[in-house]
């Protein structure tokens, strides 16, 4: 429209805009382009040495599961590495559809699941079939998540956070629920992301009464449970850090590597201050232990918070363990360095040679 109504005017881009479209020319104009962006990409994919692949199941409307896969591909035009959305649907069909040499796959990622890594039907091996030196790696996503999903049943966390979840669920089930929660708080004037000033009101009880959660007046008046929340708050905003820095184009098997063994690091580090009772390195937590100033929280949350940080660090561990095959690459990272070992490396055995040589 803005080309139009700069050659032609606006009267006659506003004429124009007046022509109603049907749905059928939407979805027909829709498809064509789709089309043509997917011949493009097919393209640009073609003339790259070598591409990497990334898969993912999901659902869509229909509940009908759907395979979506992104590429990795050297693009020659502007030089650099780019990620596209590649297709929804069967990997083999696609890429012969495109025309895309099956062999040049280089690098599969995928969630780890049986229907991926299957040593049978699994995908990765249907095209190792086609490719086979292609390798596969297990997402680093997907093993951050897997990682941080078991909270100790012991000490209650797993509890506070069901308890969470029913009482968030509760306000947003409805909208006019969660209108007036939204409301409320700003009437209270709250700057504070967590909700015990509210609850412990006259007014705040009483809204939350009406709507019978009776339960969550009752833990939110417990200091106990209010540190463990406050400590769940402060434990996942440093996870959903680290997940976003994970995120996003650019990234390689070096870089997430390195950011997950950084917060392996850290988790050290928490775990001996929390062990020295000090809670500086978690925000909300601190706050709550110095406003209650009761000893025996910060003893039980001394421990609750150094057991599951060990728990932590042990399913980092397991599911983020060093890769090998990131040492034998090393020189990747740093190849000047590399090359020069191997040259000294090398003028030393031809000098060690040239002083055996017999005269």
């Amino acid at each position: 429209m803005n080309i139009l109504a700069k050659v032609f005017g606006k009267s006659a881009a506003m004429k124009l805009n007046e022509v109603p479209i049907s749905a059928t020319t939407t979805e027909h104009r829709t498809l064509m382009i789709a089309e043509d962006l997917l011949v493009q990409l097919g393209e640009k994919v073609r003339k790259s040495p070598c591409y990497g692949m990334q898969f993912d199941e999901s659902t869509d409307l229909t509940n009908r599961a759907q395979q979506i896969c992104f590429i990795r591909y050297v693009d020659y035009d502007r030089l650099r590495m780019t990620e596209e959305f590649l297709f929804c649907g069967d990997v083999l069909d696609c890429l012969t559809h495109n025309g895309i040499a099956i062999e040049k796959c280089s690098h599969i990622t995928t969630d780890g699941t049986a229907s991926m890594v299957g040593i049978r039907n699994g995908e990765v091996v249907r095209l190792k079939d086609y490719a086979p030196n292609c390798k596969s790696s297990h997402c680093a996503l997907h093993r951050q998540n897997l990682a941080l999903k078991h909270l100790p049943s012991e000490y209650d966390l797993d509890a506070v956070m069901k308890k969470c979840i029913i009482i968030i669920n509760d306000i947003k089930s409805k909208a006019k629920k969660s209108r007036m929660f939204h409301d409320f708080c700003d009437g209270m004037a709250i700057k504070r992301s967590c909700v015990e000033e509210t609850l412990s009101t006259k007014e705040g009880s009483s809204w939350l009464l009406a709507r019978m959660w009776l339960t969550a007046c009752i833990l939110f008046h417990a200091r106990e449970w209010v540190a463990k929340l406050s400590y769940l708050c402060d434990i996942f905003t440093k996870l959903n850090v680290l997940n976003l820095s994970l995120q996003g184009p650019g990234q390689d098997v070096f870089t997430s590597n390195d950011k997950i063994e950084a917060f392996k690091l850290k988790i050290s580090g928490w775990k001996k201050r929390v062990e020295r009772r000090d809670f500086s390195d978690f925000d909300e937590l601190g706050q709550v232990i110095a406003e209650s100033k009761d000893e025996v929280i910060d003893d039980k949350m001394m421990i609750v918070v150094s057991k599951h940080l060990t728990v932590l660090q042990q399913n980092f561990n397991k599911y983020c363990p060093p890769e090998n095959e990131e040492k034998k690459n090393s020189w990747i990272r740093t190849p000047v360095p590399y090359f020069k070992l191997e040259r000294q490396q090398s003028a030393h055995s031809r000098k060690t040679h040239t002083d055996r040589s017999p005269l």
